[in-house]
């Protein structure tokens, strides 16, 4: 619940200070690239970790030692690397030169990123859970009142990328002294790290483009295609980041849900981890059904009444300037909730051994995105709906994502998925949607109306159904 909370505040508060859809926009370029590769790090340093010390709770603290040095090492490289690559970041991808600078500060994150990570993947690991959530949770806390406050300064979004650089560095010492040092004297060396740290990386740098290599492609294709129309580089750009500001909108209310199902993976994985690694299939198979059914009808309860509020959900949150943004609304909710389900299933498949599998899948979905994001683009031009086609491009990357993601699942541990409630939320999520829709309030108390409607209608239908008669994990 913090999550979302916490959530809300950024995309209710962010875009008022700074203005307008432009500057929203500008500082969602910087904060997705970023976005891309410190979900990366954080989750191949979490799991990694996790998996190092859940495996042997004895020689945690030998891990723990090791796993900060690593920890160093790879934040190093990162940062390093990203700085280096700032200039070609924003002239060559964004069409925006004037992005460098932003993007020079931003590298910073990169050191921090994988120390806190290490702290979470310590925690997990040795199964201090609620250790783990009271830092979790502080990390939410710091970045959000980092990114607020550093919109806040009026600096536009330098000001915000500043906030948010200051509050990983200060959550990356938290983690240090909340775990400790560790012991030295042993623990696994650099090449076991790197054996389970690379293919999680890989396929996690995929799975996250498949996620947000939307809003890139919207900038850098748009603003190209505007140049290419004889608009001048400035005027390009910030025509850009105006649909990007615009289109982040309707992405920020779609992804707050999606911070249930992050917190879901974090229990899913170290018990696929145990499960699979002593033989006990059956349980690992139960624990996923379990979390696939919870995902599913959590997820369809946020995001359908969001979907069918439209126009009226934005209006809530955001500015009149950022109304438009709701074309892309219906589409992005579908495309999270199964997006969160093709994370859950690739943390499955992690869990279980099987990084390259999660990859394989991520990788393909990454293609689909990528290609249809392009093609559709270009086919409605930089004056046409790009909002509603980037947005198709991400539904169609999630989707693919998901077919095969699940069926390597069940390869691996046979039948998982709830059919039975994956069709019963189907249909209350259409009932939701609908009923969403048909109130006939405006403003504020028009978007509350309909929220509220569409989630005891969803609520009503999984009842009639009889898909809220059990907690158990269905069969059918």
């Amino acid at each position: 619940g913090l999550f979302v909370v916490l959530g809300l505040v950024v995309t209710w508060a962010v875009p008022r200070l700074l203005g307008s859809p432009a500057a929203y926009g500008r500082l969602t370029a910087v904060t997705t690239a970023l976005a891309i590769l410190t979900n990366t790090l954080t989750t191949a340093s979490h799991q990694t970790v996790s998996k190092l010390t859940s495996e042997d709770e004895g020689r945690a603290p030998l891990t723990t030692r090791r796993a900060w040095l690593f920890a160093l090492a790879v934040g190093a490289v990162a940062a390093a690397l990203f700085a280096a690559a700032s200039p070609l970041l924003a002239g060559a991808v964004f069409r925006d030169p004037t992005l460098a600078p932003l993007f020079l500060v931003a590298s910073i994150v990169l050191l921090g990123i994988p120390l806190y990570a290490t702290g979470i993947g310590v925690l997990n690991g040795t199964r201090e859970f609620a250790a783990q959530a009271r830092l979790d949770a502080g990390f939410s806390i710091a970045r959000t009142i980092g990114l607020v406050g550093g919109a806040g300064l009026g600096l536009g979004a330098l000001g915000a990328v500043v906030g948010y650089t200051t509050s990983v560095v200060v959550m990356a010492a938290v983690a240090v002294a909340a775990v400790g040092n560790g012991r030295a004297g042993g623990g696994p060396d650099a090449r076991r790290f790197l054996a389970f740290f690379v293919p999680i990386a890989a396929y996690t740098l995929a799975s996250n483009g498949v996620l947000q290599i939307d809003i890139e492609l919207l900038k850098g294709v748009t603003a190209a295609m505007l140049r290419a129309e004889g608009h001048e580089a400035i005027e390009a750009a910030t025509l850009a980041d105006a649909h990007v500001g615009l289109y982040r909108t309707a992405q920020s209310l779609a992804f707050v849900p999606y911070q249930l199902s992050i917190a879901l993976t974090l229990v899913v994985f170290p018990l696929v981890s145990r499960a699979t690694g002593t033989g006990d299939v059956a349980g690992a198979r139960t624990a996923v059904r379990g979390a696939l059914r919870f995902a599913v009808l959590s997820l369809v309860l946020c995001e359908a009444p969001l979907a069918g509020a439209g126009e009226r959900s934005i209006d809530l949150l955001f500015p009149a300037a950022f109304v438009a943004g709701a074309d892309a609304l219906p589409i992005l909710a579908l495309a999270q909730v199964l997006f969160a389900l093709f994370a859950l299933a690739c943390t499955v498949l992690t869990g279980a051994g099987r990084p390259w599998h999660a990859f394989g899948a991520a990788i393909l979905g990454l293609i689909v995105v990528v290609a249809t994001t392009i093609f559709g683009l270009h086919a409605v031009g930089p004056t046409g709906a790009v909002r509603v086609a980037a947005a198709l491009g991400a539904l169609a990357g999630a989707l693919t994502g998901l077919v095969v993601a699940l069926t390597l699942v069940r390869r691996a541990l046979g039948p998982v998925i709830p059919w039975g409630t994956l069709l019963r939320a189907v249909l209350a999520g259409g009932v939701a949607y609908a009923a969403a829709r048909a109130v006939p309030l405006e403003g504020a108390l028009g978007a509350i109306a309909s929220l509220g409607a569409g989630a005891l209608a969803y609520l009503a239908a999984l009842g009639l159904l009889g898909e809220l008669g059990t907690l158990r994990p269905r069969r059918a």
